[in-house]
């Protein structure tokens, strides 16, 4: 209970959460985003067991964090990007193609074995090297690689998209 307490008495601080709100907004560019990155930020920082005593490190600890999840989540969508360009090999994207394509990467996923995905989904999505993607999946480093290799190899041959995406 004294978690929540903590954190109650963090949020409830006015001129505190303004100033996270303010960063957010300078690192996201919208209020929206702003809101959720906070969001994450606390999330994130309490679920830390011992999160933090000192309410003022513990600002600005929020502040480090926030900045981290937003370049982790821009590096996410350049990724995404950038990958999405060869997924759509060249044509025009109508709605039509678009329920193609998002059928075919479900499709493409779904073929994956549920490690392969998870390593994919985790270095892909959440930006985690593979030393943490080894840890949350209780494997070896060398297991995780040996996963990410045959995600991007099944990939590539499902998506007929080549050596681009099986070298990531």
């Amino acid at each position: 209970m004294a978690v929540e307490d903590d954190l109650q008495r963090f949020v409830s601080d006015g001129s505190r959460m303004r100033r996270l709100l303010r960063l957010g907004y300078l690192l996201t560019g919208n209020e929206a985003d702003s809101a959720d990155l906070v969001q994450e930020a606390l999330v994130r920082v309490w679920a830390r067991p011992g999160h933090a005593s000192d309410i003022e490190n513990l600002e600005a600890f929020l502040g480090k964090t926030m900045t981290r999840l937003q370049l982790n989540r821009a590096r996410r969508e350049r990724r995404w990007r950038e990958v999405r360009g060869l997924l759509l090999l060249g044509r025009q994207e109508s709605p039509e193609d678009q329920v193609a394509l998002d059928d075919l990467v479900v499709r493409a996923l779904g073929s994956l074995t549920p490690l392969q995905r998870a390593a994919f989904s985790l270095q892909l999505f959440d930006d985690l090297p593979v030393k943490q993607i080894a840890a949350v999946l209780g494997c070896s480093v060398g297991g995780v690689k040996r996963h990410l290799a045959d995600a991007r190899q099944r990939l590539a041959t499902e998506l007929q998209v080549g050596e681009k995406v099986s070298k990531g």
